[in-house]
């Protein structure tokens, strides 16, 4: 991997970190527009100690190259996309709390000596564990479930 592939790809993982954290918003449409947000040109540690030769014109010239390859990265969508995926992870990581929480609680009152079990009661929150259950399977196994209608 050369030089020029290592500080792209940590500068990429920095913004896209900068992103997930809430720093930068995914609207940003170039590299010039994160500088709205932040001091961009640090992306990828141009400024860190280890670069004492920064201000020297290759060195310039490596730096420009890195940000308009950022820019071509970010002008194609790449913040909106990262945002999506971050987005559907949340929501995944939130949906299946959710059904723990449920299956949890239905536990808790199968255990329950005091509870009168009617598992009409229970059936919807029973079927709603069940599918996300199988659907994170499913996902993890790189399937695609298709969810039956009407539940």
């Amino acid at each position: 991997m050369t030089r020029f592939d290592t500080v792209l790809a940590r500068a990429k993982a920095e913004i896209i970190a900068d992103l997930e954290a809430g720093t930068i918003p995914a609207s940003c449409a170039s590299f010039g527009d994160l500088h709205n947000y932040v001091d961009a040109n640090g992306y990828g540690g141009a400024f860190e100690e280890s670069n004492p030769d920064i201000w020297e014109p290759s060195e310039m010239e490596f730096w420009n190259e890195i940000q308009d390859t950022l820019n071509a990265w970010i002008v194609a969508g790449a913040l909106r996309a990262n945002e999506a995926e971050f987005r559907k992870g949340l929501d995944s990581t939130i949906e299946r709390a959710d059904a723990l929480q449920l299956a949890s609680k239905l536990l808790g009152k199968l255990r329950s000596k005091h509870y009168s079990l009617d598992y009409r009661d229970i059936q919807s929150d029973l079927n709603y564990v069940a599918d996300v259950l199988m659907r994170i399977a499913a996902g993890e196994r790189g399937e695609t479930i298709l969810r039956p209608t009407g539940t």
